[in-house]
C-alpha cells in the first residue's frame, strides 16, 4: 500500500506531461522556369530537376540568420528568407522565398507550407 502511495504522485504527473510533439514535416520549394522542387527533410536535401533526375545529399545543420536559413551541402546550397513569395504559374501566396544554387547554378522560387 506505501508503494501505491509513493507512486500514485509520479502517475499522476506523467498524466499531465503532454506527449513529445511529432517529427518535423519536409520542407517543401518548387520554382518555375526551369521547373524544379526541393524536399528538405531531417536526413536528406532532395533536388529535383525538371526531368525527374534527383540530386540527394545528406542534410547539413541549417544556419539560422535573422531573415530565414541557408542550407550548404557539398553540391547543393539554399537560402531561405522569411518573405512573401507568389508562384507566377499558380499565383498561390508561399511564406518563403527559396534560391537554390545547384553546382554553381541558381534557380529561384517559394516554399514553406
Amino acid at each position: 500500500m506505501k508503494k501505491f502511495f509513493a507512486l500514485a504522485p509520479l502517475a499522476l504527473l506523467a498524466a499531465c506531461m503532454a506527449p513529445p510533439p511529432a517529427p518535423p514535416a519536409p520542407y517543401l520549394a518548387h520554382g518555375t522556369q526551369p521547373s524544379w522542387s526541393l524536399i528538405i527533410d531531417a536526413q536528406h536535401v532532395t533536388y529535383i530537376r525538371a526531368d525527374q533526375s534527383v540530386l540527394r545529399e545528406p542534410a547539413p545543420q541549417p544556419v539560422i540568420t535573422a531573415a530565414g536559413s541557408t542550407y550548404q551541402s557539398p553540391r547543393i546550397h539554399v537560402t531561405i528568407v522569411h518573405a512573401q513569395c507568389r508562384d507566377g504559374e499558380s499565383g498561390r501566396i508561399y511564406p518563403d522565398r527559396v534560391r537554390v544554387d545547384v553546382d554553381g547554378r541558381a534557380f529561384h522560387g517559394c516554399g514553406g507550407r
